[in-house]
């Protein structure tokens, strides 16, 4: 006989599946694993204060943040690295970007990368007299978002090494600390998008290969919540995450949303923990002015002559292969050359010849004015060129071919980022064609 309404259980039965996973679970850090990352973090800070975490300009992967000439070599990493350093405010003077080449066995000579993860850049380490040594490896520099990346976390590396006070950090813990450095930098973006990242690979003929690319130890779940933390402690508005977000692809973005709604009910809780000020009392970021001006041109090294294509490497190597023409025009090159060239002639009259009445307030609105007038005259003069990076030869308007490198012009693009992407809807389109009409 039943009492109070209860009903019989049959034990015979399985138990009630567990209710499914929620967004927080799935796409954000274990607690454990906040909690280590979290930990580091507040030993980071400790030792090299708040000013980069609240204030470093959170870069993405546009010519904005990384003005300097791309021409997919050596020289062209270096001038990525030195740029990042002087983000992170390190000596550029003490910076060494060294090539190395792996071996027929595809295996790099010593002082090579301490980890698969670290990418085409690495940290070396650094010498007696403050050095900083990096190392490329040069068959892998044609991807500038690739190069980017990597260097990110090289030049974190080189910041944590060159740190004063040293920040002690377990060896165990060193990569990650690496990759949570690249957040505090306001790398976060650049290693985030490329923890995991799936691509088009080296070109045989007019087919690719697939390839899927790792960069550090985190993992995409984890930098997704290292990039929402930092966004969390320099409260950063709905506006600009959704900025950040579409920066990234849709599996990080994903993990960056449900990371910022995991976080916001404890963001107080967490500028306590880091002894940050309160939200409306912390200072702005840095202009991005303060770090994309002309940065003089790396000296060249005795390793250089060595890996640099020579122009017989370069003709031809593309013949019967694919390349686009990247369409741009003279505006950036004649602006930056009328207003620079204004800038640096009229700065040296003005020291020259004191009583010229040359002022550099006069010499600065002269030299906007020409640098505008050149942007304007710069926009109706093409300046189209091949996709090809060890190429980079110009291509008139009608080419059908590349008359250096020899690849045909398989269509058009706007920028160097986007050949990867145009190379894929090329074989999308040939591995599926049109059903006859």
């Amino acid at each position: 006989m039943l009492h109070g309404g209860s009903q019989p259980v049959d034990s015979a039965l399985p138990p009630p599946p567990p209710p499914p996973p929620t967004d927080e679970e799935l796409f954000t850090p274990s607690p454990e694993a906040r909690e280590a990352m979290l930990k580091l973090l507040a030993s980071i800070r400790r030792s090299r204060g708040t000013e980069a975490l609240l204030r470093a300009p959170l870069l993405a992967p546009i010519p904005d943040h990384f003005p300097d000439r791309w021409s997919g070599d050596v020289l062209s990493v270096r001038r990525v690295v030195r740029r990042l350093a002087h983000y992170a405010g390190l000596n550029l003077e003490r910076v060494r970007v060294r090539p190395w080449r792996a071996d027929a066995d595809g295996n790099l000579p010593a002082g090579g990368p301490a980890v698969a993860a670290e990418g085409n850049v690495w940290f070396r380490g650094v010498d007696a007299d403050g050095t900083l040594n990096f190392g490329v490896d040069v068959q892998q520099v044609d991807n500038p978002e690739i190069t980017a990346s990597a260097s990110a976390r090289a030049v974190a590396h080189a910041w944590l090494a060159s740190a004063e006070p040293a920040i002690r950090v377990d060896p165990s813990r060193l990569q990650l600390a690496i990759d949570v450095t690249t957040v505090v930098l306001g790398f976060g973006v650049l290693t985030t998008q490329a923890a995991i990242a799936h691509h088009v690979g080296a070109s045989s003929g007019m087919s690719s290969q697939r390839k899927t690319t790792r960069l550090g130890v985190a993992g995409p779940v984890s930098m997704a919540f290292l990039l929402a933390l930092h966004c969390t402690l320099r409260n950063v508005g709905p506006r600009a995450q959704r900025q950040i977000a579409s920066l990234l692809r849709p599996n990080p973005a994903t993990f960056f949303e449900a990371s910022m709604s995991a976080l916001a009910p404890s963001s107080d809780a967490l500028s306590a923990r880091f002894g940050l000020p309160p939200a409306d009392e912390r200072p702005s970021q840095f202009p991005l002015s303060e770090f994309t001006g002309v940065l003089a041109e790396p000296e060249p090294l005795e390793e250089d002559a060595e890996i640099q294509p020579d122009e017989d490497q370069v003709r031809g190597m593309n013949t019967g292969k694919p390349v686009f023409r990247i369409e741009r025009s003279m505006a950036t090159s004649l602006g930056r050359f009328f207003g620079l060239g204004t800038m640096v002639i009229g700065g040296f009259a003005s020291r020259a010849v004191a009583d010229a009445g040359i002022s550099m307030g006069h010499v600065t609105v002269t030299g906007l004015g020409l640098a505008i007038v050149g942007l304007l005259i710069g926009r109706f003069i093409p300046d189209h060129r091949c996709s090809e990076a060890k190429c980079g030869n110009r291509l008139p308007t009608d080419a059908s071919e590349c008359p250096r490198c020899g690849g045909t012009v398989a269509g058009s693009i706007k920028k160097a980022t986007d050949r990867l992407s145009a190379q894929e809807s090329l074989e999308s389109a040939d591995e599926d064609p049109a059903p006859p009409g």
